[in-house]
């Protein structure tokens, strides 16, 4: 309850983030020992690039320009590059209506690896896994390039079908 306080504005987010951190100290250290902070840093390092990227007045110029023009195509194409939540995070400046935005950041979740940090975590767990059991068969076949390959050729297909499908209603 302290965290969704904090995302409504009603509790400073340092505040939920220090009693978050010192509940799991006591309640759970496990918890705090096995977080993937190399990950977790790459997810912050999205929002601090996105929200800084939109002060860049280059950026600032293209972004208002293209936004107008298709903020579905520009929403989904930007989360391939820097993923669709700090995507909508950054365009959420230019936009006019949120609709467009809101369906082509979604859309845009499949795509690349970063298009959702949701990726990044499978691929991780995937990796993760595969160094856990080398001695299974069907994880030693599929090497991270041809995970990659296929992960990225079926959300590619999917995030065409998406746009083609969802373009006419935005």
């Amino acid at each position: 309850m302290l965290v969704i306080a904090s995302v409504f504005r009603v509790v400073p987010y340092p505040v939920a983030v220090g009693a978050v951190v010192v509940a799991l100290g006591v309640l759970d250290r496990r918890a705090l020992r096995t977080v993937d902070w190399g990950l977790l840093l790459t997810f912050a390092c999205f929002f601090v690039f996105a929200g800084n990227l939109a002060r860049i007045p280059a950026v600032e110029g293209f972004f208002s320009f293209w936004m107008g023009e298709s903020a579905l195509l520009v929403a989904a194409g930007a989360s391939q590059i820097i993923s669709n939540v700090p995507a909508a995070v950054l365009l959420s400046h230019f936009a006019d209506g949120y609709q467009a935005l809101l369906v082509g950041v979604n859309i845009g979740g499949a795509g690349t690896l970063v298009a959702s940090l949701a990726s990044l975590i499978t691929f991780n767990e995937y990796r993760l896994v595969r160094r856990g059991f080398p001695s299974r068969p069907a994880l030693a076949r599929v090497t991270p390039g041809a995970y990659l390959a296929r992960f990225t050729a079926y959300n590619a297909a999917f995030l065409v079908v998406l746009l083609l499908v969802c373009a006419p209603f935005v």
